[in-house]
């Protein structure tokens, strides 16, 4: 499709911004929506005030939540547009609107009491209502009626991309890998945002397609470089391609971006997995402040003073590993293998895992 034929295309990236003018102007100049809702929003309306609410309406709505301070102005913008003269569509709209307050308010049960009797009254022909509808679902953890709304949304508005990939994320959410994938490339190719192809990497990691998950990550990085999930990402396929230095450096930019004590950890075992020791341990040093709270620094540091053949050094690390992990869940695996080095019998209930470093799995 190309993008002169789908203006959902741009509508991500203006709702992102913000951009309520560039949308209306979109709009306004008559670029047209997919069937079966119609052609331009407020088509046939003169009014230039009516169609500037419409435009910013429908910025507001591509967006998952709606910040609590523009509640005032919304509920305005919907009480305009009941009271001026773009029926079923304006109706549509400003119920949309009403219901995102009522979530915006923490008030989910009554965001979907009142989605569910506007629905009823519109003869279930009101896509906008039944997209909010389907995001407060959604947001509360209602995924398979989520996904029922949102399958819905889609058959209305089948060249809204927004709608697929919120529907590709709730099928992955509901346990269905297969249909999330397909929704999930569709939205990303017909322009539905870094969203979109966040969603897409990480369903693809689920489904352990680890190469195939690097290009919609490389594209997130190209509009935004310093996006940390997606650094983190990248960096944790790139390790387990055999790369270790170039996914120290893409963890050590993840950390820079959103400073995360396991992303700091996670550099370290890259480097030494580059064969960078001193580095390792310089990394692992800063991160004394929290060994208490995740004792695998110590067990990391451990190995990494065994390459640098401090031997006496690596013993003391392993004893300060234990005396923090015994008993602890998630390290089983590694407190038998710290036990194994000091001499000492492991545990009867060691049970399979990790045997030594590495960073955390391509999640």
């Amino acid at each position: 499709m190309e993008e002169r034929r789908s203006p959902w295309r741009r509508l991500p990236a203006a709702a992102a911004a913000g951009g309520a003018v560039l949308l209306g102007i979109l709009l306004f100049w008559g670029v047209r929506a997919p069937d079966p809702i119609g052609a331009v929003p407020g088509d046939g309306v003169a009014d230039p005030a009516y169609r500037g609410d419409l435009a910013a309406a429908y910025v507001m709505l591509a967006r998952d939540r709606v910040a609590p301070g523009a509640i005032p102005a919304l509920r305005a913008t919907a009480g305009r547009l009941r009271a001026g003269s773009g029926g079923a569509e304006a109706s549509d709209v400003a119920d949309a609107l009403e219901l995102a307050c009522l979530q915006a308010e923490g008030k989910p049960d009554d965001a979907v009491a009142y989605g569910r009797v506007r629905l009823a009254a519109s003869g279930g022909e009101a896509p906008w209502l039944r997209w909010r509808l389907a995001l407060t679902l959604l947001g509360d953890g209602r995924t398979q009626e989520a996904v029922t709304e949102l399958e819905r949304v889609v058959d209305s508005l089948p060249g809204y991309p927004m709608a697929r990939h919120r529907l590709g994320a709730a099928y992955a959410l509901a346990g269905r890998p297969g249909e999330a994938l397909e929704a999930l490339q569709w939205a990303v190719r017909e322009g539905a945002g870094l969203g979109a192809a966040l969603d897409l990497a990480r369903a693809l990691l689920a489904a352990e397609r680890h190469a195939d998950a690097a290009p919609p990550l490389e594209a997130v990085l190209r509009q935004r470089p310093t996006h940390a999930e997606a650094l983190r990402l990248l960096a944790a396929i790139r390790f387990h391609a055999a790369k270790p230095a170039e996914a120290a450096e893409l963890y050590e930019r993840s950390w820079r971006a959103s400073p995360d004590p396991r992303t700091r950890l996670s550099a370290a075992i890259a480097w030494r997995k580059a064969g960078q020791a001193p580095r390792s341990l310089t990394l692992l040093g800063q991160l004394d402040g929290v060994a208490s709270s995740m004792p695998e620094i110590h067990f990391e540091r451990a190995g990494v003073l065994l390459d640098l053949d401090r031997g006496a050094e690596s013993t003391a690390e392993l004893r300060r590993y234990l005396a923090l992990a015994v008993g602890r869940k998630g390290e089983v695996a590694r407190v038998a293998e710290a036990r194994r080095r000091l001499g000492a019998q492991p545990a009867q209930n060691a049970g399979p895992g990790l045997t030594g470093p590495g960073p955390r799995k391509v999640r």
